[in-house]
This record gives C-alpha cells, sequence and structure tokens, in this order.
C-alpha cells in the first residue's frame, strides 16, 4: 500500500503529527497541494519535498 506524502513527511522526521495537521488545515482552505502548503507555512523546504516525492516513487517501482 502506498504512503501518503504527509505520512512520509512525519515518517522520514521531516515535520511533526501537529505540523502535519496544520498543513492539512492550511490545505483545505485553498488549492494548493499538501506539500506546498508545508512549504508555505515554513515547515519543510523544497529539498524535503524532492526527498518525499522520491521516496514515494520508490515505493511504487
Amino acid at each position: 500500500m502506498r504512503r501518503r506524502i504527509g505520512e512520509i513527511m512525519v515518517d522520514e522526521g521531516f515535520i511533526t503529527e501537529e505540523q502535519l495537521d496544520q498543513a492539512l488545515k492550511a490545505q483545505k482552505k485553498g488549492v494548493e497541494r499538501l506539500g506546498q502548503a508545508a512549504m508555505r507555512l515554513g515547515l519543510i523546504t523544497r529539498v524535503h519535498i524532492d526527498e518525499v516525492v522520491k521516496i514515494q516513487m520508490d515505493e511504487m517501482a
């Protein structure tokens, strides 16, 4: 089963569960993807997003 982006961010230690909740709430208010919302809030960097996407792609292979 494929892990979701938010789950990977928490599992890899990039953000906490509380920060994930904050980003999810911000995402629901707009049209951003979760990673974009987390970056806008200053919770993660573009490098983190790239790493999360790479992990997700590797898991799908």
